[in-house]
């Protein structure tokens, strides 16, 4: 009927971070981003969908009402209003009514009622978690100058880093939807539909800077500095370098002809040169005096100058290398010669320019004005004009010739500018104007329309409407007429253009505007709409029927006084004086044992009311009569011990007298048990044959709690005696080691009184199904059961069943009953946790009078069931058991309460333990157990019995399964337990026996951690006790929980060799074996058993094992010769000449073979055998099984005259079937004889066969890992044997025909064997 809604919403948290580094000044930046996210923020009205819908409930219907709900944008987590998609459209029921019987509430558990409406709310939780940083350095260096104290310069260098982190921020923000529903009884639950989880990142940049001093310069300042220069030289000589030199000299004369004679000498200087290389090298030191006061030196400078001396040697010589003869000049004359040459030069062109314009007439008439451009070009050329002028010389000599020289040349030049200009011009632009021939002006109009602000005005009147539906009733509905007036100003602009247009006289025409007039006018534009919309509907049903109902039942009581009630007699015999004497003087009495009650007169009210049905199927009920009164009969409530037994007090009367008076009434803690009426307490439960040895509390099973006595009367306590510890043998599960430890029981109720002292420790887990206590018992009833199950053992108050174990709390309900739904989150929830081994459901569906009535009694527990709605197929369910199946935590075992109903028959949801699916198979796989309550006190049972109901159209039951399969008692009636708030009370009902069998499902899995919870549960079914008075498994189902029977073996215990679920042999048979080790002794006293629920139980085996040393026996005589293998082959041998032959069978038999050797004083005997027995080991039964022994015995006999000595080796090989004994090997063995013969009579003595090798191997089951795997040692020990010697001898007399035979033989350990033998010769 309702569909669910998931709301998502989203909340930002934006967290900054700021941190600080070392190392100098830091700085932290933060860098934010935009976040946008989306949320369910924006609902739309709920609208009217369907009406008169048919829910899930066939009985009822509703009207479907829808809503959409849409995506709103965030940013910063702050609505921005902003609509996106739609994330889904919610439905939801209202005006729901049903025809649904009116259930009868039962105490502590309501009726399911119906849900009428829901509300969604939403918390939010938010958690940050910090992702992985990521740092980003830079660097950059810095110098920092200072002077220091003595003033000098000092020079820091730093290297600044800059540390960028970011750092991912996930908020992640998780939305727990929370639904409440409404019933229709006024209650209220909510459970927990959507958790949904949204993510946001923020990165938070921070930036820290930091700087290392990498390097300091320290400078001193300078106060003076003074220069000093050094000198050093050095001088080389080079080689001698000759060099010459000469110069011509021309020396004239006059020759004899008057002419000159010019002779040329070479005059020649040869230099004979030594070089002198002189190196000074002068070096400036700098002495600087600081401020600091110190003083440094430097070489500033250095520099080398060099000198160089030459030393020469000159030597001159000439020689005459030429000789002209030159005639004397007579006279000389010059003359000019004059050129001239001109050159042009590069022509430069100026260039003006002026514009002009020319008008003139075209042949249209129009005027038209050419523009020119009248440029000038001017442009000058340079002329240069050369004039050279030579100058010649002519000499006339002596001897007559002449010769012309060139004595000059000179040149000059002239310039002349050459100037051309040229004019031109270029028509630049031409302009015609057109002449105009006329004009004309015309107007042109267009219109445009706007609207205005629009009025709308709304008015409305209301009108009924009345019609028949089908049912008959009277429809009035009630619509609002609306009128919706719509006045819109339309105003309209007309705009007026004035175009002038003008022909010219070349025939265009152009126009232009040359005005723009505007003008408004409006009107309104008026509409009406009228529209209906329906507000109200009343739906007046005719009257169909009218009865006479009751409501309102509730009960009084008023208590009276505590009543005696004699319950019982008994004989006794008291001691009233003494005599004389000082004896005793005895008196007989008789012991009045009375018990107590309270007469309990309860008084019904109830009010009377007259119900009026409508043809619409809608009652009305009307008050007539209130408080009309009905008196039950006085019921007795009886006071009980601790047993649930009646307490009672005891009267002792003189025999024959009469008792006078009233009888004491016991106060809260006195009275006496004076008739035992704890029923349970057989012969079979009797604390008085206790043995240790029938109890296993080994470390092996489970992990048994560490307990302080292994008897079970030793847990009788006061805190035992709550009415179901002692009820159910809880108590020899203690003296076990059995308390519940590491086991968790889930408690799915209306949760927890957590501060009670005997809860202390215990809870381990919590869940809640969103109340607003969440896991407090608002109830008591939660507190109750918890209690039953693990109250704390602390010697205060009471202890639970399973005191040890821990609690799951889950809380499903409150005062108003407890939500089934909520049972399956809960278990759903449970199936998280491994330890969590058995649920506890203390709560029925109450039935309504409709269902009950629909039920026939068939005898033999049988029900059937003709409900209109839950016959059929669904008979034995209002739940669907595929649901819990899909939810039941895999192995849990789920206690269920049957009912407190009396009408015989097991109430839902307990039920379901019968469902099967198609295939026939259980649904919940036979781990649900259905708790009935046993009233310890009547002997009876409280509430549902193990009835079944069966399909509405046959009287026969053909179901798979009976609800009595899984039916089990246990205590329920006045149970002491926790109350809520502190302290302890008496409790009563189904509800307080389902926490009982809920607390030996702990224990038992304590024991066996490795069970499967269908097996559990068969467990405690199987060993329930069936010695009630008139059991019947149809009304007392399995019987009555018995846990010291559950922790005891089932069926007989056997060992297997093949796993803890393999083949088992029972313990029986036996080992007997010659020499064990003490370390496979200790083994053997802890062995594995398995019971028939294959589980494993500790046994001591060593009373089977029998350890002889000695088990070779002693034989009557012993003869030279005799073969020890002959004498344990257990045959008649007969000897034929060298041979010997016994036969029994194929599988039993002996051959043998003697020969003399060397000469007649050496024989050598050999043998072999074949039977079923080891001369050393005997296993039987458990231990396995000897299929055959084959035995070869050699020995050699030496003979002197009368005396002779024998040795001999035998060794054995068996052929076993294996059982704890895996294997035997080759036993070997060696023995030896000495004898003396004399006529008829002979001695010897010699060592029995005394084992030197052999080893015997045991294959042990040790224990049960916690896979439920059974573990395997094996042991391996040598068999050996003690020395034994023996001593014998034999004496034979032969007298008329008969023989007298004398025999006897003893060994070292005691045995001793003697004969006679009389034989007669016939």
């Amino acid at each position: 009927m309702f569909k669910k809604s998931i709301k998502f919403s989203a909340l930002l948290v934006t967290i900054l971070l700021a941190s600080c580094g070392g190392g100098g000044d830091s700085s932290t930046s933060i860098t934010t981003e935009d976040v946008v996210t989306w949320t369910n923020g924006i609902y739309d009205p709920w609208r009217l969908t369907s009406e008169n819908t048919t829910t899930n409930d066939p009985l009822c219907i509703a009207d479907v009402y829808s809503r959409d709900v849409w995506w709103e944008k965030n940013i910063n987590g702050v609505p921005t209003g902003i609509k996106g998609g739609l994330i889904r459209t919610d439905t939801e029921g209202r005006n729901e009514e049903c025809t649904t019987p009116i259930q009868e509430p039962e105490p502590i558990i309501n009726p399911e009622p119906t849900i009428v409406s829901t509300i969604d709310t939403d918390s939010i939780t938010t958690d940050s978690s910090t992702g992985s940083s990521e740092t980003t350095t830079s660097s950059i260096i810095e110098n920092r100058t200072s002077t220091d104290d003595n003033g000098s310069t000092v020079v820091k260098t730093y290297t600044i880093y800059t540390d960028v982190t970011t750092t991912p921020i996930t908020t992640t923000t998780t939305v727990t939807t929370t639904r409440a529903y409404t019933y229709s009884d006024g209650s209220t639950t909510s459970e927990v539909i959507d958790i949904s989880s949204s993510n946001s990142v923020n990165n938070v940049v921070t930036t820290v800077t930091r700087e290392d001093l990498t390097n300091t310069v320290i400078t001193p300042n300078v106060v003076s500095t003074s220069d000093d220069e050094a000198t050093t030289s050095s001088s080389t000589n080079s080689n001698p370098v000759v060099s010459t030199a000469y110069v011509d000299e021309a020396r004239p004369s006059a020759d004899i002809s008057g002419n000159t004679v010019l002779s040329t000498y070479r005059i020649y200087t040869d230099t004979s040169t030594i070089t002198t290389t002189t190196i000074t090298t002068t070096t400036t030191t700098r002495t600087t005096t600081w401020t600091d006061g110190s003083t440094t030196s430097e070489v500033i400078g250095t520099s080398d100058s060099s000198a160089t001396n030459y030393t020469a040697t000159t030597i001159t010589r000439e020689e005459i290398i030429s000789t002209s003869t030159t005639a004397n000049v007579l006279s000389t004359s010059d003359s000019d010669s004059t050129t001239t040459s001109e050159s042009t030069g590069t022509t430069v062109v100026t260039t003006t320019s002026t514009t002009e314009d020319r008008t003139s007439t075209d042949a249209d008439g129009s005027t038209v004005t050419n523009t020119y451009t009248i440029y000038t070009d001017t442009s000058t050329t340079p002329i240069t004009t050369t004039t050279t002028v030579t100058t010649t010389r002519t000499t006339a000599w002596t001897d007559g010739s002449t010769i012309s020289e060139v004595i000059n040349v000179s040149s000059s030049d002239s310039i002349s500018n050459t100037i051309t200009i040229e004019t031109r011009e270029e028509l630049t632009n031409t302009v015609v104007t057109l002449n105009v021939a006329s004009t004309s002006d015309s107007d042109s109009a267009s219109s445009t329309t706007s609207n205005g602000v629009v009025d709308k005005v709304t008015t409305s009147t209301t009108e009924d409407r009345t019609s028949t539906d089908a049912n008959g009733s009277t429809v009035v509905k009630s619509y609002t007429i609306y009128t919706d007036t719509t006045t819109i100003p339309v105003t309209t602009t007309i705009t007026v253009t004035t175009t002038r247009t003008t022909t010219w006289t070349d025939n265009s025409t152009t126009n232009e505007v040359i005005g723009t007039s505007t003008t408004d006018s409006t009107e309104f534009v008026v509409s009406v709409d009228v529209r209906d919309e329906l507000t109200d509907t009343v739906v007046t049903p005719n009257v169909a029927s009218a009865s006479t109902v009751y409501k309102n039942e509730r009960t009084t009581s008023v208590e009276s006084e505590l009543i005696s009630e004699l319950y019982g007699t008994n004989s006794d015999t008291i001691t009233v004086s003494t005599d004389a004497n000082g004896s005793p003087i005895q008196q007989a009495v008789t012991l009045y044992y009375y018990s107590w009650h309270r007469s309990v007169q309860s008084t019904t009210l109830k009010d009377k009311y007259i119900r009026t049905t409508y043809t619409d199927g809608s009652v009305v009920d009307v008050l007539v009569t209130a408080d009309i009164e009905t008196t039950v009969s006085p019921v007795k409530t009886y006071l009980l011990d601790p047993w649930g037994g009646k307490k009672t007090t005891t009267q002792r009367v003189p025999v024959g007298e009469t008792f006078i008076g009233n009888p004491v009434a016991p106060d809260s803690s006195s009275g006496s048990s004076g008739v035992y009426t704890y029923a349970q307490r057989s012969a079979n439960h009797n604390a008085d044959s206790y043995s240790a040895s029938n109890y296993y509390n080994s470390d092996y099973l489970g992990a048994p709690t560490n307990v302080t006595s292994n008897n079970p009367t030793d847990f009788e306590t006061t805190e035992a005696e709550n009415g179901t510890v002692l009820v159910t043998y809880a108590n020899h599960a203690y003296s076990r080691g059995w308390t519940g430890k590491d086991s968790t029981a889930l408690i799915m109720d209306t949760g927890i009184d957590q501060d009670h002292p005997e809860f202390i420790g215990k809870v381990k887990y919590l869940w809640d199904a969103g109340y607003d206590t969440p896991y407090e018992d608002e109830n008591g009833h939660g507190s109750h059961v918890a209690g039953i199950v693990s109250a704390n053992k602390d010697e205060v108050g009471i202890h639970g069943i399973a005191y040890d174990a821990n609690l799951a709390i889950a809380k499903i309900g409150e005062a108003n009953g407890i939500s089934l739904s909520g049972a399956k989150q809960a278990l759903n929830w449970a199936k998280q946790y491994d330890d969590i081994v058995v649920a506890n459901l203390s709560a029925n569906t109450n039935y309504s009078s409709s269902y009950k009535s629909s039920m026939t009694d068939q005898g033999e527990g049988i029900f059937t069931n003709n409900h209109v709605v839950y016959g059929g197929s669904n008979y034995y369910n209002l739940e669907g058991a595929t649901t819990w199946s899909d939810v039941l935590p895999s192995e849990l075992v789920l206690v269920v309460s049957a009912g407190n109903t009396d009408a015989g028959y097991v109430q839902n949801p307990a039920t379901m333990a019968t469902a099967v699916d198609a295939n026939g198979n259980l649904e919940l796989d036979g781990r649900m157990l259905i708790a009935g309550n046993w009233n310890t006190s009547t002997q009876t049972i409280d509430g549902a019995k193990s009835g079944h109901v069966c399909k509405d159209y046959t009287t026969q039951c053909n179901d798979t399964y009976r609800t009595s399969d899984f039916y089990i008692l246990a205590p329920g009636t006045n149970i002491n337990s926790v109350k809520n708030g502190g302290g302890y009370t008496r409790m009563s009902g189904t509800s307080q026996a389902a926490p009982v069998v809920t607390g030996g499902v702990a224990i038992v899995h304590q024991l066996w951690p490795y069970m499967k919870g269908s097996n559990i549960a068969q467990l405690l079914l199987q060993t329930a006790n069936k010695d009630l008075s008139n059991y019947s498994i149809t009304t007392h189902g399995q019987g009555l929980l018995d846990l010291d029977k559950a922790t005891q073996p089932v069926g007989g215990l056997g060992i297997s060799l093949t796993g803890r679920i393999g083949e088992t042999t029972s313990i029986s048979g036996g080992l007997s074996i010659s020499g064990i080790d003490d370390s496979v002794i200790a083994s053997l006293s802890s062995i594995s058993a398995i019971d028939d629920f294959d589980r494993d139980f500790k046994v001591d085996l060593t009373s089977l094992i029998n350890q002889n040393n000695n088990l070779m026996p002693l034989q009557s005589t012993y003869k030279k010769g005799d073969s020890w293998g002959a004498m344990l082959s257990n045959l008649d041998i007969k000897a034929l000449g060298n041979f010997s032959i016994g036969l029994k069978s194929k599988e039993h038999f002996l051959i043998g073979h003697n020969k003399s050797i060397i000469d007649t004083s050496l024989e050598l005997n050999l043998n072999y055998s074949k039977n079923q027995a080891n001369p050393w080991v005997y296993v039987s039964g458990v231990w396995g099984s000897v299929d055959s022994n084959s035995t070869i015995d050699s020995n050699l006999t030496w003979a002197n005259d009368n005396f002779w000595i024998q040795g001999g080796v035998m060794a054995a090989n068996t052929d076993l079937t294996t059982g704890l004994v895996s294997d035997i090997d080759s036993l070997y063995s060696v023995y030896i004889t000495v004898g003396l013969e004399k006529d008829n009579w002979q001695i010897y003595a010699g060592t029995k066969p005394k084992l030197i090798k052999g080893d015997i191997e045991f294959n042990l089951p040790s224990n049960v890992g916690e896979n439920g795997m059974m573990q395997y040692n094996k042991h391996k020990t040598q068999v050996k044997n003690e020395t034994t010697g023996f001593v014998g001898g034999s004496w034979q007399q032969d007298m008329s025909g008969y023989s007298l035979i004398t025999d006897g033989i003893v060994d070292s350990s005691g045995g001793y064997h003697t004969s006679i033998t009389v034989n007669k010769q016939f």
